[in-house]
């Protein structure tokens, strides 16, 4: 019977997380910003997280662990929970995707002290992507490859032509 009960709230929490991040990509990519959707699937994922712990990839698998993450990444308007989710994302690094935690760090950080560790985060100047503050330019590289992600310099040279507003 615990079988079938926790394969049904597995099955639940994946289509929730599912259908979360559809809401957020849609917003997203239609042009129409909309606040309310980021805070509604803040408020969704905190239920989740303080009910069944962080959705990691041995409870709902790879694809569903990175969109609840980037869900968290999102939750720019509601710090407090944001640093939430990266304390329970940091007791479960072994289960977790170690490139959507360091985006996650770096939007904590980024509020909390103004400074970003891994380099994630960006602005457009004068047409020229451009990181936002980083704590440790000479070492950005280094964390960066500890989590998987490329050179700063490829990452940033991935925007350059893009037409993008960053939010």
């Amino acid at each position: 019977m615990k079988l079938i009960k926790d394969a049904l709230i597995k099955d639940t929490l994946i289509k929730q997380i599912n259908e979360m991040y559809d809401q957020d990509q849609r917003m997203r990519l239609s042009g129409h910003w909309d606040d309310r959707v980021d805070i509604k699937n803040t408020k969704t994922l905190q239920t989740i997280v303080l009910s069944f712990g962080w959705p990691t990839i041995s409870k709902v698998g790879l694809d569903v662990s990175n969109k609840a993450m980037i869900i968290a990444i999102h939750a720019r308007k509601s710090p407090d929970i944001q640093a939430y989710f990266l304390c329970e994302v940091e007791k479960v690094l072994n289960d977790v995707s170690l490139q959507r935690y360091a985006y996650l760090y770096d939007n904590v950080y980024l509020n909390k002290t103004g400074k970003q560790k891994y380099g994630t985060q960006f602005t457009i100047v004068n047409g020229i992507p451009t990181p936002r503050p980083i704590e440790n330019f000479k070492k950005v590289n280094k964390y960066r490859k500890e989590v998987g992600l490329e050179p700063l310099e490829d990452y940033l040279e991935g925007f350059k032509d893009l037409d993008i507003e960053v939010k």
